[in-house]
Order: C-alpha cells, then sequence, then structure tokens
C-alpha cells in the first residue's frame, strides 16, 4: 500500500478543507447567537477533539510520538486550539460573518509573507498572483451582500 497520496486525494481533501472554512463563519455566527463564545467554543473544541480521537484510534501504531514532539504538540495545541479558537470565537460575537470571512481571505497573503520572512522561500510573481486571487474572490463574493466597516466591529476584527 502506498503512503504517498494520489493528487485526487489531495484535491479533495483541499476542496473539504475550503467547505469546513467558509462554513466556520456563518455557523460561529449563528452558534454564538445562541450561546456565549466561550460556551461555544468549548462545544466546538469537544466535538473536534472527538473527531481527531477517532482519527487518531484508525492511525493505530502507525504512527509514534516521542515525549519532546508530544510537548511540542500540546504546546501547539493550547496555543493554535485553545488560544486561537477563543479569540476567533469571541471575535466573531463582536463583528459580522462577511468580516470573518474577508479576513480569512486574506490567508494566503500572511502564508506567503511569512513563507519568505521566516522559512527563506523564494519570491515568486506566480506566489503572490495566487494569494491576490484567493483575496480577490474573497472580496467578490462577500461584497455582494455588503459590507460596513465601523469603529463597532474593530475589536472584534482585531481578534
Amino acid at each position: 500500500m502506498s503512503t504517498k497520496p494520489t493528487r485526487a486525494k489531495l484535491y479533495l481533501a483541499i476542496a473539504i478543507h475550503q467547505l469546513i472554512g467558509a462554513f466556520a463563519f456563518p455557523i460561529t455566527k449563528l452558534g454564538v447567537a445562541e450561546a456565549p463564545p466561550f460556551t461555544f467554543a468549548l462545544f466546538r473544541f469537544i466535538v473536534a477533539s472527538l473527531i481527531l480521537l477517532a482519527l487518531v484510534g484508525r492511525l493505530g501504531d502507525k504512527v509514534k510520538i516521542t515525549r519532546s514532539d508530544g510537548i511540542k504538540i500540546a504546546a501547539l495545541g493550547i496555543l493554535i486550539v485553545w488560544i486561537n479558537q477563543t479569540l476567533y470565537i469571541w471575535g466573531q460575537s463582536l463583528t459580522s460573518a462577511s468580516h470573518g470571512s474577508l479576513l480569512f481571505a486574506f490567508t494566503p497573503v500572511f502564508a506567503l509573507a511569512l513563507s519568505i520572512y521566516k522559512l527563506k522561500e523564494r519570491f515568486t510573481w506566480s506566489r503572490l498572483i495566487g494569494a491576490m486571487l484567493a483575496v480577490l474572490g474573497g472580496v467578490v463574493i462577500v461584497s455582494q451582500r455588503g459590507v460596513s466597516f465601523s469603529a463597532d466591529m474593530l475589536l472584534g476584527d482585531g481578534m
């Protein structure tokens, strides 16, 4: 059995990730309308943990994690899951779903800038054009419903 994923599986994974990302903002907005942000964050964390535990269970003994890697994984879990998601959900309760989506559309630009700065990857025009197309796509989609910029949403946007 090959461990290298096929091109079709990679595209499928990207498509699933994009669908999950696209629905994250409106679902979170609905969730924080029904429950306080921290309660909703806890619920989201529990559901995600159960899904990840099921996925890890399927891997069985195929993946060995050393103690030092386990500590790094736990630290990243606190940073990425607990802090990031809490700020995201709290921020989403203070802004609109369209603002969150628009900010998320800038992710490729930030990733490109950080990869050039921190990982010393080389700049290419095709990478910049790809990142800008992602932003443009987000702007086109979000602007059709209208985006209002007001100081009331600045704190949520910043989070």
